[in-house]
C-alpha cells in the first residue's frame, strides 16, 4: 500500500514565519527608540529658552545706561502751565479745542478746560472718552497689541514697520482711537520697542512683575518706557490720562502729576 505523509511546508512560509517572528520584538521596542529622542528635544528646547532669557537679562543691563541717562519726565508735568480747552457747547463735536497759556487765560475766556499741557493729536472728544473710559485696562491691551506685533514681525526680523503695521491694526480693532491719535500711540510703542524691548520682556513676559514695586516706583519697563518714550509721545498726544486728571491703573505721583485744573468731568464720560 501507498503511505500517505503530510506536504512539508514550502520554503517561502518557512521564510515568512522566520522573518515574522523575528519582526515581532523590533516592533514591540520601537517605541522605545523615540525616548531619547525626545529627550534630546527637550533638553535642546530648554537649552535655547535658557539661552534666550540670559540674552534677555543681558539686553536688560545694556538698556538700563541709556534709562539712566534719561531726564526725568516730572517736569512735562509740573512746569507746564499751559492748558487746553474749548467753549462750553451742547455740540461737542463741532468746538475745536486750542491751547492757552495758563488755566486762568482760557477761564477768562469762558472756556472749559480739558486737559493741563498743549492740545496735540488726541486732545478729541472721542480720544480723550476712551482714555477716560479704559483707565485700568489700555496699558493692558497696549501691552498685547506691543506684543503681538513683536511675535509677528519675528522679533523685528522682518523690520519695525511690519512691527508698527501690526500693532496699528491692532490697536484699530481693540481700542478705536482716532487715527492720528493712534499715530501717536503707535509711535511710542516702537519707540519702547527700540529702547526698552528687552526691560519689558524681562519685567512683563519672564518676571510677571507688577506695574508698580512696593515702593510706588515703576517696574524697570514702565520707568523705560516713561523715561525714554513719554516726552516724544506727550509732544505728539497732548493728552493722556494724567493731563486729564484721572488716575489709571499705574500709581504715580499723585500731588504733582495728576492735573487738578480740570473742568470737563471725565467720569461722567467713562
Amino acid at each position: 500500500s501507498v503511505v500517505e505523509t503530510a506536504p512539508s511546508p514550502s520554503l517561502s512560509s518557512v521564510s515568512f514565519d522566520v522573518i515574522t517572528t523575528a519582526k515581532q520584538p523590533i516592533e514591540a521596542g520601537k517605541g522605545l527608540t523615540l525616548i531619547p529622542s525626545l529627550f534630546r528635544l527637550l533638553v535642546g528646547a530648554a537649552s535655547f529658552a535658557a539661552v534666550g532669557v540670559l540674552l534677555v537679562f543681558r539686553g536688560a543691563e545694556l538698556e538700563k545706561e541709556g534709562i539712566a541717562k534719561a531726564k526725568s519726565s516730572l517736569a512735562l508735568y509740573t512746569d507746564d502751565q499751559r492748558v487746553c480747552a474749548r467753549k462750553a457747547s451742547p455740540d461737542e463735536r463741532d468746538t475745536p479745542f486750542l491751547t492757552f497759556p495758563t488755566a486762568s487765560a482760557a477761564r477768562d475766556g469762558g472756556n472749559e478746560i480739558a486737559h493741563c499741557g498743549g492740545c496735540g493729536q488726541c486732545s478729541s472728544m472721542q480720544d480723550m472718552s476712551i482714555m477716560a473710559q479704559t483707565t485700568q485696562t489700555l496699558t493692558d491691551g497696549t501691552t498685547k497689541c506691543s506684543t503681538k506685533g513683536y511675535v509677528m514681525s519675528l522679533f523685528l526680523w522682518r523690520g519695525i514697520d511690519v512691527y508698527r503695521r501690526i500693532s496699528s491694526e491692532c490697536m484699530r480693532e481693540s481700542v478705536g482711537f482716532t487715527p492720528p491719535c493712534q499715530q501717536c500711540w503707535v509711535d511710542a510703542m516702537a519707540c519702547n520697542i527700540q529702547n526698552c524691548v528687552n526691560n519689558c520682556v524681562k519685567s512683563v513676559h519672564i518676571l510677571h512683575e507688577p506695574k508698580n514695586y512696593e515702593d510706588g516706583s515703576l517696574n524697570t519697563c514702565l520707568d523705560c518706557d516713561e523715561k525714554i518714550c513719554g516726552p516724544g509721545f506727550l509732544e505728539c498726544s497732548g493728552a493722556n490720562r494724567r493731563r486729564q486728571g484721572i488716575q489709571s491703573d499705574i500709581a504715580r505721583d499723585d500731588a504733582r502729576e495728576i492735573c487738578r485744573s480740570v473742568d470737563i468731568d471725565w467720569g461722567e464720560k467713562s
